[in-house]
């Protein structure tokens, strides 16, 4: 990798070995570095105003563009056919040199250090913006040029001619990167306004934006194969964003200050480089397949615990179901194997499963309690399974447990709601018992109370008052005697016989 510090001086370091060379040329402080790693050749731009171009093999300089007026802070390689270079600089023109000369050299002096360094060719030159040009990148098919500078704006040129074909706007803050997508006709640019904007090379639109970094975004690249987005910002951080799904996959925090650096290994984007402020360079490995895999394997695990989860349900295995549920976190589940051990009215099994437990799954279940018996419908299972921890542990292990306090206090107001409404129901039934004795006395089945013992021991007369027995209830269920039936008693039983 090619590296450039604030130093004159080009740093080439082996990856495998992390062997470092220093190459020499520069006067000031290098700015700028891109490549072409098929053609092996390094450019480089200085606040020494120049540009120079490095053959790598060999380390030695191969070619000189001066021209500039003001320090070059952006150098480009043509990457189809390496022929092409070009800077951007503080002067705010834009320049693109012949590597023919350079290339040449690198051929044909492969071993001499000395003669004078030839060179380059500038092809033109032309006012880009109007303040520093701080990025500049060309088209995969070398055809154009795209620039981002502190005006805020992202400018394409057509390489043959020089010719502004769009200008992008939208930015509020600099352009501090632009990078061309190696599939797409788009262009990507990175803003001091803490946004990446993706352009359409065909009128200029703003086809996408992504928000996320809290500084100055500072570099961008495409990564898999055009289809996501890598960005480094002043925050120290690199964020992987979903070019369709506008969706930030992941950030990454291994930087401690700015980053300024980002490159993707020219043919395999599963490598990326990252240097920051903090003085560090970190090289990443895509572990996106290896990850895909294993999620893939986690979830084929999950089925299988899932099937025999099913299978000790159906073989009324409630410890083996129990286990499994922990395992696979399914609370649902293991409120199932409550439910079917209360069933069975056999409730020992709940204080063997909970002496199977480990202390990390009792704290869970107490969760799991916790959830139950926020609900009526399950408040009874909470309850007796909360009943077996207190028989199984003691309160000393309970009080280690994490989390117990807020369990408790979770549960305390939901349990007294709980009883408190089985104790109104219980109260009201007290007034059904009365109706349904009362219905028999009147209709004469009051004999299957009796041989059971079913006898209510007060009620209420027709005053209010409490009487006691069997004789409260006969005196409300007969009719009210007649005044006159005493005297009439003899009459009334000739008129009933007449109506007969």
């Amino acid at each position: 990798i090619a590296v450039c510090t604030n130093s004159d001086h080009l740093r080439i370091f082996e990856l495998e070995s992390r062997a470092c060379r220093l190459l020499h040329g520069h006067t000031n402080i290098i700015l700028a570095v891109d490549c072409n790693a098929v053609a092996g050749l390094i450019a480089t731009s200085s606040k020494d105003q120049l540009v120079r171009v490095w053959h790598l093999a060999s380390g030695r300089c191969v070619g000189l563009g001066e021209g500039h007026v003001d320090a070059v802070g952006a150098v480009a390689v043509a990457p189809r056919n390496s022929l092409m270079c070009a800077s951007g600089s503080a002067d705010r023109t834009i320049k693109l040199w012949d590597l023919s000369a350079a290339k040449k050299r690198a051929a044909s002096e492969e071993e001499d250090t000395g003669g004078e360094v030839p060179k380059l060719k500038l092809m033109r030159s032309w006012a880009g913006h109007e303040k520093d040009i701080n990025s500049i990148a060309i088209s995969p098919n070398d055809g154009m040029v795209a620039s981002g500078s502190q005006d805020r704006s992202v400018k394409l040129w057509d390489a043959a001619s020089g010719d502004l074909k769009q200008t992008c706007k939208g930015h509020k803050r600099g352009v501090w990167c632009v990078k061309f997508s190696p599939v797409d006709k788009v262009v990507a640019s990175a803003s001091a306004d803490a946004t990446v904007k993706l352009w359409s090379i065909s009128d200029g639109a703003c086809l996408k934006s992504f928000q996320g970094h809290e500084g100055s975004v500072l570099k961008v690249a495409f990564v898999c194969a055009g289809m996501q987005l890598l960005s480094s910002g002043s925050d120290g951080l690199v964020k992987l964003w979903t070019i369709k799904t506008y969706d930030c996959v992941d950030t990454f925090d291994h930087h401690t200050d700015k980053v300024w650096a980002l490159a993707v290994a020219p043919g395999d984007d599963t490598l990326v480089v990252t240097g920051g402020a903090d003085g560090v360079i970190n090289v990443w490995d895509d572990k996106t397949l290896e990850q895909d895999d294993k999620s893939r394997q986690e979830r084929e695990d999950k089925l299988l615990l899932e099937q025999d989860l099913m299978n000790a349900l159906r073989a009324k295995d409630f410890r083996k179901a129990a286990i499994l549920a922990f395992e696979l976190h399914q609370p649902f589940r293991l409120l199932q194997v409550v439910q079917e051990i209360m069933a069975l009215n056999e409730l020992e099994m709940l204080d063997d499963i909970v002496v199977a437990m480990k202390p990390e799954q009792l704290v869970i279940c107490l969760g799991y309690i916790r959830d139950w018996n926020t609900t009526a419908r399950n408040s009874h299972q909470a309850q007796v399974m909360l009943l077996s921890i207190l028989r199984v542990f003691p309160m000393e292990t309970l009080v280690k447990c994490k989390g117990i306090r807020e369990v408790a206090d979770a549960m305390i107001p939901y349990t007294e709601r709980h009883f408190q409404r089985l104790e109104d129901a219980l109260q009201r039934t007290y007034a059904l018992d009365f109706t349904l004795h009362a219905m028999n006395k009147v209709l004469g089945g009051d004999d299957g109370f009796e041989d059971e013992g079913q006898t209510l021991g007060w009620s209420i007369d027709t005053k209010g008052k409490h009487r006691r027995g069997e004789d409260a209830l006969e005196e409300a269920a007969a009719p009210a005697p007649r005044p006159d039936d005493e005297a009439d008693g003899e009459s009334d039983d000739g008129d009933d016989e007449d109506e007969e």
